[in-house]
Order: structure tokens, then C-alpha cells, then sequence
């Protein structure tokens, strides 16, 4: 069959975009679409392959190059190891999304071409590609959510830095899979501070006339009945964390802090914490370019 150039290109320009868009959700990665643009055109360039015939053996290398090469241009500088996790992601994503891709091809007897690792389809046969995505995309998410909820479950120390009307606070945090609040207007999740930390840092900010805007009433429930606790807006909210795709931190604007009247109390061997997290704030917020330790 005859193989357009500019149809190979844009076909494995936007395959790649949205997979390198999954691969930076599950790795918990924000390289921005730049990046992720330029990556996708490597993607792109890199589908030319298809004209080639290669050996079995040459063709996993040529694909170990393709993996190490878009992920180097899309989210590099990564340490050696998180460089080879975020690697292996995208190549499992690229696996499932292109396999179902070929097999709504296939089911369907549409026009294309597979050679190397790489598929070109007929001008006439975009709808079945948007099939086969979008039936590739339905695993995809699975174990996007599922890394997230393992990710939730997980009891982690995180260290934070407050920033309330230029008056900072640094910290530490534990993140807490029970907490589901949530400010009622905007929706956004509600972590817990230690009142008497925070009156330590800003003084009485429920007194502070000038920071009046800045506070909201959170309704919770609770085993032992239901209320209302007070919340403070804060200008920036950084959180520094470790896992398995390394270290980040996340930035978050306009973040809430409910005023916890007490203190939280750490397990055996474990360090005292200031804040009880919002899971959802480890995927609200932007990642910190500048990723140094806290």
C-alpha cells in the first residue's frame, strides 16, 4: 500500500501526545505541553521505521532507542533509576494503547500497515483509530486510578512549606486517606493544620481582620457526629514528596487549611507532623520545576 509521510507523521504525532499525556499522569510527572508537544514530534519522526525491514533484534533496539530517546526530550533531567521507571511506563502505555488500536484494525479488515513496532493507517480509516484509542484508553485509566488509590492508601510523610500574607511556615505533613474534606464553594480539598502551630506562625487569624476573605466554614461528619471546623485560604501551598518515580515537589495556589483544635498523634518510631493532607492535593497542584529537597 502506498505510505503518506505527512498522514505517518500526524498519526504518530498525536498517538504519542496522548500517551506521553498518561504516562506523566501516572508518573505523577508535569513536564508541560511543550515538552510533551516536542516529544510527540519525536514520536513522529521516529514512526519513519515503518519503511524499513529489521530484524527481530534490531528492531527491540531501535525501540529501546525510540523509549530512552522520547523520554530524555519529554521529561529529562530525571535521576538514573526514575529516568528508567518513567521509561518502562511509557512503554506500557504505548504496548496497551497500540495493541488495541491493532486489534479494532484487524476486527474491522481496515487498511494499514504494521512493521517495526509502529502502525500506519489508511486516510479513509481515522474513525477506527479514534475506536481503537479510545478502547485502549479504558485500561489505561484503570491503572492510572489504580496507582493513584494505592497511592491514597498509603500513610507518607511529606514535608510542606505555608505561605500565608509572605509569612511562611515550613513543616511536615502526613498524608491521610480518611480525610475527604472539601470547601463548600469552590470544591476544593481541605487539609488539617494544628491550630496551635498555626497561631504560633500567624497569630489569630480568625480574629485578624485582614485576613477575613481568607476564611471559610467547613462542614464535616465524623464517627462521633457532625460539624463545622474554620478553614484559612493560603497564598501558596509547596509539598515536597518522595516515591517511586522520585523526588517532587507541588505547588498549589489558594489552597485550604482547616484550624484543628488539638494535635495529631504519630505512630511508634514515626516524627511529629503539623498537617494531615487532602490525598487529592498530591493531584491538584503543579509540579516545582526546581526540585530540591524541602
Amino acid at each position: 500500500m502506498t505510505i503518506y509521510a505527512e498522514y505517518l507523521f500526524a498519526e504518530n504525532f498525536i498517538a504519542g501526545l496522548g500517551i506521553l499525556w498518561l504516562t506523566a499522569c501516572i508518573c505523577g510527572r508535569k513536564p508541560g505541553w511543550p515538552r510533551l508537544c516536542l516529544g510527540a514530534a519525536v514520536c513522529g519522526l521516529f514512526s519513519f521505521v515503518i519503511l524499513w525491514n529489521l530484524s527481530a533484534a534490531m528492531t527491540l533496539i531501535y525501540e529501546m532507542v525510540f523509549v530512552a530517546t522520547v523520554t530524555a526530550v519529554a521529561f529529562s533531567p530525571l535521576p538514573v533509576r526514575v529516568f528508567i521507571r518513567v521509561g518502562a511506563v511509557f512503554y506500557c502505555v504505548s504496548f496497551l494503547l497500540g495493541g488495541a488500536a491493532m486489534a479494532v484494525l484487524y476486527l474491522s479488515e481496515a487498511g494499514g500497515a504494521v512493521n517495526n513496532g509502529f502502525v500506519y493507517i489508511g486516510a479513509q480509516s481515522y474513525l477506527v483509530v479514534l475506536l481503537g484509542g479510545a478502547a485502549g484508553m479504558f485500561p489505561a485509566v484503570f491503572v492510572l486510578r489504580f496507582v493513584r488509590q494505592r497511592s491514597e492508601q498509603a500513610d507518607e510523610t511529606v514535608r510542606l512549606i505555608i505561605d500565608i500574607m509572605g509569612e511562611k511556615l515550613h513543616c511536615t505533613g502526613r498524608v491521610d486517606s480518611a480525610n475527604f474534606l472539601r470547601e463548600p464553594v469552590s470544591g476544593r480539598p481541605v487539609s488539617l493544620i494544628c491550630e496551635a502551630a498555626a497561631r504560633e506562625r500567624w497569630g489569630d487569624l480568625l480574629a485578624d481582620e485582614s485576613a477575613g476573605d481568607r476564611i471559610r466554614a467547613v462542614p464535616f461528619q465524623s464517627v462521633g457526629g457532625n460539624g463545622v471546623i474554620m478553614a484559612v485560604r493560603c497564598d501558596s501551598l509547596i509539598i515536597g514528596r518522595g516515591g517511586v518515580f522520585g523526588y517532587r515537589k507541588i505547588c498549589l495556589k489558594d489552597a485550604f487549611l482547616g484550624l484543628y483544635d488539638g494535635n495529631f498523634s504519630p505512630g511508634e518510631a514515626e516524627e511529629n507532623f503539623t498537617v494531615l493532607v487532602q490525598p487529592e492535593m498530591l493531584y491538584e497542584g503543579s509540579t516545582v520545576k526546581n526540585e530540591k529537597h524541602i
